[in-house]
């Protein structure tokens, strides 16, 4: 009879626990091009990563599905994102793929994002996934010497 009772108590407390929507997030680690020459004849290559932590939450599957867009600022175009110092402008671009081929975009204009998913153990225990961000300077940009800086905005849709 006492096991019956907790049996019950368990089968109430399950069927009352709220269903509990999947939570994600992202980190972009830097993404440093070091010195750039302006008169050298080659692209500045770096790579930088994008980690999404996703935790599916009470009642869900243990795989979401998600998409990273990256929106750059600083042109108003993601098709060619900038860097600046000043009034002055050093243009880059973030690919998908090591052969810097596809633009990684913001899924309008410049591009589509990228699609994948991250598996957890548990409902409660965060599945991480890494992504690496490609990114090309152009050579020969006739700009003056100084610290140029600009960001990415990375937006998880999941």
């Amino acid at each position: 009879m006492h096991t019956a009772t907790l049996v019950s108590c368990l089968l109430i407390a399950t069927a009352t626990l709220p269903c509990q929507a999947a939570t994600c997030g992202a980190l972009l680690s830097p993404m440093a091009f070091g010195i750039y020459d302006s008169i050298l004849p080659a692209a500045n290559d770096t790579v930088a990563t994008v980690t999404v932590s996703c935790t599916p939450g009470l009642s869900q599957p243990l795989t979401t599905s998600y998409t990273i867009t990256i929106a750059g600022t600083g042109t108003g175009n993601d098709a060619v994102r900038a860097m600046s110092s000043g009034a002055y402008k050093l243009y880059y671009q973030v690919y998908k793929n090591a052969a810097r081929t596809t633009v990684w975009g913001n899924g309008g204009t410049s591009g589509t994002g990228v699609a994948s998913s991250v598996t957890s153990l548990t409902t409660v225990t965060p599945g991480l996934q890494v992504h690496n961000v490609y990114a090309r300077m152009p050579p020969l940009q006739a700009i003056p010497p100084g610290i140029y800086i600009g960001s990415l905005l990375v937006t998880i849709d999941y």
